[in-house]
């Protein structure tokens, strides 16, 4: 990342020392709060050096990044605080007579900086676009928008006509009180999600034992490390792809995302609720950012949320779960308020139906996701010796709290039994198959009907079968006669 002049400088010097005949452009990055905050300082001091500004020819490229900007602020005070930097960088190259292209390094969550392309590109900043735009696609969205031709054309339409909407017909500039009030907001949205994510000594020891954290990294299909460095800490975790955690900290920081964490912003709830619900109706980016709160809001579950804490977190965090849920109920009646709705995604009902639909399937998968983390874990509590079955050294030891169906011992007895029941359904049915009984093509095989008790059923002829319950073949457990063609 860019964090000052010389970190470009310092690219083109490199190349020049090592003799490149075409040098590359050098495209500066910023991506975390203050670096978005000192990025038009740092482009106007590059651009007023002559050599600089003759090197660009007259067009500049400046990437702004959103994971670690959401990871180090939270979700509403980065896209603030991106907002207001592409504001500035458009005006520094105005000045200078330079044309801006903005490089926007999203990626497929809302953490992100994921979300729906056309509103994205169309909330952004009046004149940032300037019929120009580039934006990364990452791994685990380019299957879903370009894995199939059809897909394809419709992702690269939605692109085209953002940006041709972006650059002959931008929004308005936001008025002075939407742009007062949204510093607000960002404000104490900032002190409500460092609040809870600085708190090493709660948060840090749930999000490891809420989440597969510990356990991705050994899945060895990550684009990246599992960390960036040695240690943990929050800056390091929270910079982790949140692909796979059902339970990660986007939804349940959905409160902080949208401010209503802290007592200053549940003071001011009643007298500013009438210009929120104006910004909502006036502002694109308002609106575009909290219909992205309102997604997060709807595929969330807290129920499920509850069942990963019922396993797997210490008692003496539980307090911790209980106050992001009703802090993402509190979130979800004000998000409603302010865009004037009755429920999560009524404007969407295709989005809202595809999530309906989903749950159902991927609710087991969490069930059996938080079991295997209790068996995986060992459920433990600190103050295990070190060498003791229940000691995790992942987890700082512990005495494991498993019942005892989850021990070693048990389970492989118990797989034993499954194996052996297994191999002796094989040999019987084996012993009961049957030879072809036709000489002519095609040849068949005739399996015999074992009833389960709806029924007898006698092995005949090729392809017939005599039932005394006309319903045999519907049988949940029940054989029917098949011809296998070859």
């Amino acid at each position: 990342m860019a964090h000052a002049p010389s970190d470009v400088l310092a690219v083109h010097l490199l190349q020049r020392e090592m003799g490149v005949a075409h040098p590359l452009p050098v495209v500066p990055l910023f991506e975390t709060r203050a670096d978005l905050e000192r990025s038009a300082s740092v482009v106007d001091r590059l651009l007023s050096t002559p050599w600089f500004h003759a090197r660009t020819g007259g067009r500049m490229e400046v990437m702004i990044g959103y994971s670690d900007s959401a990871k180090d602020a939270g979700r509403l005070t980065a896209a603030w605080g991106l907002y207001t930097a592409q504001e500035a960088l458009t005006a520094v190259c105005k000045r200078h007579g330079v044309r801006l292209v903005l490089f926007h390094g999203r990626g497929g969550t809302v953490g992100r900086g994921g979300g729906p392309i056309y509103e994205a590109i169309t909330s952004l900043p009046p004149g940032s676009v300037n019929g120009a735009l580039r934006v990364t696609e990452q791994g685990e969205v380019i299957q879903s928008k370009f894995g199939m031709p059809g897909i394809a054309l419709r992702t690269l339409e939605l692109y085209t006509t953002a940006t041709l909407r972006a650059t002959l017909t931008p929004g308005p500039v936001p008025e002075p009180a939407f742009r007062e009030e949204m510093g607000r907001l960002s404000a104490d949205a900032l002190a409500a999600y460092r609040g809870t994510t600085g708190d090493g000594e709660r948060f840090l020891p749930y999000f490891y034992s809420v989440t597969p954290v510990n356990e991705l990294p050994l899945l060895n299909i990550g684009s990246r490390p599992a960390r960036r460095s040695a240690g943990k800490s929050r800056d390091r975790e929270l910079a982790r792809d949140s692909v796979g955690l059902r339970v990660d900290p986007e939804p349940q920081h959905a409160a902080c995302v949208a401010g209503s964490g802290r007592g200053p912003v549940r003071r001011r709830r009643p007298r500013r609720m009438p210009l929120l619900q104006e910004m909502a109706q006036r502002w694109t980016f308002f609106r575009s950012t909290l219909d992205l709160v309102e997604m997060v809001l709807a595929k969330a579950d807290s129920g499920v949320a509850a069942r990963y804490e019922a396993l797997l977190v210490p008692p003496e965090l539980a307090s911790l779960g209980d106050d992001l849920r009703a802090r993402m109920e509190r979130t979800r009646v004000l998000v409603l308020r302010v865009l004037g709705r009755t429920d999560l995604l009524e404007n969407n009902p295709v989005l809202r139906r595809s999530i309906a639909v989903r749950n159902p399937y991927v609710d087991p998968l969490n069930l059996l996701q938080a079991e295997l983390l209790r068996r995986a874990q060992g459920a433990c509590r600190p103050g295990a010796p070190a060498g003791s079955p229940g000691h995790d050294q992942r987890r700082g030891g512990g005495v494991c709290a498993a019942p005892a169906d989850s021990l070693p011992g048990k389970r492989q007895r118990r797989t034993r039994q499954r194996h052996t029941r297994q191999r002796r359904t094989r040999q019987r049915r084996t012993r009961r198959g049957c030879q072809a009984r036709s000489a002519k093509p095609p040849r068949t095989r005739n399996l015999p009907i074992e009833s389960r008790g709806l029924g007898v059923a006698e092995a005949g002829p090729a392809g017939s079968a005599t039932s005394s319950n006309p319903r045999i073949f519907h049988g949940a457990r029940t054989w029917a006669t098949c011809s296998l063609v070859r």
